[in-house]
């Protein structure tokens, strides 16, 4: 709570906006139960964001201070303030923990990024308004059989080693495991430029790295699976989240394709293994995953509690010891005719972590027609 200010007149709420520049107050009282489901968010996310004098989180309890609470309109509790510069610019009323999380990583990205005169502000935030089709659970069947190695690296007993796969295609990448038949990799078909990854960590890789053609750099990682040390920073090519768990994943395609199984390697530590450290910190395999078909744009985090195309639960035994991979077959009947998909890695396999990582993706299916790139709406142009 030492990042956290306690508002204690209105004083002291004009002396906040005045020497800040982003301002989040949450609104509570000590009878409200919502309150308390919500406030371990808002305590995360002010440890995460918190930055002195420039954004700041503060806390208001409406019974100690009514008519503060009364000029700002506040009603519903807990209520989450926002004010930007001095000015309100968000208002989020009751116990909305996607909502409050979604609406400030965009808001702390935008002061950010003004901050360091970088254009890269985080956007696609806002709620398509698609339609989902019907929700299908499946537990995904690893393939038993690992590629054929190109290289071999050795393993530890907390994490899997890598191996190359070996293809007909003389431009094909490294693969964590065999291709169905008569499918081929078209993970090439990405159309990498307007890739869209919400709550991703910046200290590690970015979208693109998920479709790196190689083989994942670290064939190995420390039992704790941290990586963190900044002699080992230029070769992060993995992806990691940020302050929860969560990862929302948008990617375009360049043409229309037909999807059967999606590859997902993650080299995160195995939670089984005796010197794993099970720590918040350490990262762990996602769990459940939900995929929808041709939305327009990214999905925020609150649209993923709806329904999905598809929803796969994994279980340990469905990654392939020897690479980190899981091979996910999708119903093929409703990926016929794909545009774009939306993966959302909803939870982890280790309940302790806050962390997921995933360090490779690959689409198995089949190409189709190319099409016009320069039609694609940018995602910050979307109308909901």
């Amino acid at each position: 709570m030492a990042s956290i200010n306690i508002i204690t007149s209105p004083a002291q709420l004009e002396e906040l906006k005045k020497t800040s520049t982003l301002l989040i107050i949450d609104f509570h009282a000590i009878w409200c139960a919502p309150c308390k489901i919500v406030n371990p968010i808002f305590v995360k996310l002010a440890e995460k964001f918190a930055s002195p004098g420039k954004i700041v989180f503060a806390k208001c309890d409406v019974d100690h201070n009514q008519q503060l609470s009364k000029d700002l309109d506040v009603t519903v509790m807990p209520s989450f303030l926002v004010f930007r510069n001095g000015d309100l610019v968000e208002r989020i009323q009751g116990a909305k923990p996607v909502i409050l999380r979604t609406a400030l990583t965009k808001l702390v990205a935008e002061v950010q990024a003004v901050d360091s005169g970088s254009s890269s502000a985080a956007e696609g935030f806002a709620a398509p308004g698609t339609e989902s089709t019907a929700t299908g659970s499946t537990t995904a069947a690893a393939t038993s059989t690992a590629a054929t190695a190109a290289t071999a690296s050795t393993a530890t007993a907390a994490t899997p080693a890598l191996a190359a796969a070996t293809s007909s295609d003389s431009d094909a990448g490294w693969l964590g495991a065999e291709l169905p038949k008569p499918y081929s990799d078209i993970t090439d078909q990405v159309y990498l430029k307007q890739l869209d990854l919400l709550n991703a960590n910046s200290e590690f890789g970015a979208a693109q790295a998920l479709f790196d053609m190689k083989a994942p750099s670290k064939g190995t990682a420390s039992s704790k699976g941290k990586e963190r040390d900044s002699d080992t920073a230029a070769s992060r090519d993995w992806v990691e989240s940020d302050t929860d768990e969560q990862l929302m994943l948008f990617i375009p395609f360049q043409s229309t394709i037909k999807i059967h199984t999606l590859q997902v390697t993650s080299l995160a530590p195995a939670p089984e293994h005796p010197d794993y450290d099970k720590d918040e910190d350490t990262p762990s395999r996602p769990k459940t995953i939900k995929i929808w078909v041709n939305p327009p744009h990214t999905l925020s985090f609150e649209d993923g509690e709806g329904p999905a195309t598809q929803e796969i639960t994994l279980n340990s035994s469905d990654w392939d010891p020897k690479t980190g991979t899981v091979s996910v077959p999708l119903k093929y009947v409703k990926f016929q005719s794909v545009s774009t998909l939306n993966i959302f890695f909803v939870d982890v396999e280790n309940e302790d972590a806050e962390k997921i990582r995933i360090d490779r993706l690959r689409i198995i299916g089949e190409k189709g027609e190319k099409k016009e790139m320069g039609k694609l709406e940018k995602i910050g142009d979307l109308s909901g």
